[in-house]
């Protein structure tokens, strides 16, 4: 990642480097630089990259992410067997493996992935820094707190501010937030 902060190695192009996840994950956090997909699953990533690369040059620099590695093996695949590009690069292990490498190496480096990781278990989200980059559900502020709505019958995937988790009860707006406070 060191290498694509400012203008590439000497002597090379920047690439293009796509955030391979979901737009509810790019929400809350990205690399500097970064172009995400904007998909809402992983499946339209295809269409999205078609258009995307339509007029570049087959030689062009093209580095992927993604959470854990695994999508951005499948993208670079695309790219390289299905649309014949020859300059294709990965984040191996992706961005668990870079903030397990920030912290463990470089404590004083600064984060070049700004905001929170989602990421597939329990916990949601892994805040990386502090940069709250997407909008709180229920007020329009800016926050980073992921979460599913309290209200089991809905469960929908969401962000919103300490403020609004509090007043709502966890749930996504107040219809949600009424039945959870008379179901518990």
């Amino acid at each position: 990642a060191k290498q694509t902060k400012g203008k590439g190695r000497e002597g090379e192009d920047t690439p293009l480097i796509f955030d391979c996840r979901n737009t509810y994950e790019t929400s809350v956090g990205t690399f500097d630089g970064a172009k995400p997909l904007k998909t809402e699953n992983f499946r339209d990533s295809w269409e999205v990259l078609q258009a995307e690369l339509a007029d570049k040059p087959k030689d062009t620099p093209i580095m992927t992410f993604c959470t854990g590695g695994i999508r951005c093996v499948k993208v670079g695949a695309y790219l390289t067997q299905e649309m014949g590009f020859t300059n294709v690069s990965r984040l191996a292990g992706g961005i668990i493996a870079y903030d397990r490498t920030l912290n463990a190496n470089a404590t004083s480096e600064e984060s070049m992935f700004k905001g929170v990781n989602y990421v597939f278990d329990g916990r949601v989200g892994r805040q990386i820094t502090g940069d709250a980059m997407a909008e709180c559900i229920t007020c329009g502020c800016k926050a980073n707190l992921l979460s599913n709505c309290a209200n089991n019958n809905c469960h929908r995937r969401m962000v919103q501010c300490e403020a609004c988790r509090t007043m709502f009860a966890g749930a996504c707006s107040e219809a949600c937030k009424q039945r959870v406070l008379n179901n518990g």
